[in-house]
């Protein structure tokens, strides 16, 4: 399986039909899909967070950061670079 080099280490990421999808302008119709700038904001997220978490009273989860995995997406099954997730 290979991935886009894109992708790699990308969290986060707004997808449409399995691909990436552009920042729309503030005044561009949204007809041809898009993404607007503020609901990919990493910012407004830890806020929303914060204000979810103090709203509800939620112990919060501990984020775990993935191995490195872009020499296994990448190699073939056998290869030296290949290891098993």
């Amino acid at each position: 399986m290979h991935a886009e080099s894109g992708l790699l280490g990308g969290g986060g990421l707004y997808l449409e039909v399995c691909n990436v999808v552009r920042v729309s302008a503030p005044d561009a119709s949204m007809d041809d899909g898009g993404v607007r700038e503020y609901a990919i904001d990493p910012d407004a997220a830890a806020r929303l967070w914060d204000l979810s978490l103090a709203a509800t009273g939620a112990t919060p989860i501990a984020r775990m950061t993935p191995p490195h995995r872009s020499a296994s997406l990448t190699a073939e099954p056998g290869s030296p670079q290949h290891s098993r997730i």
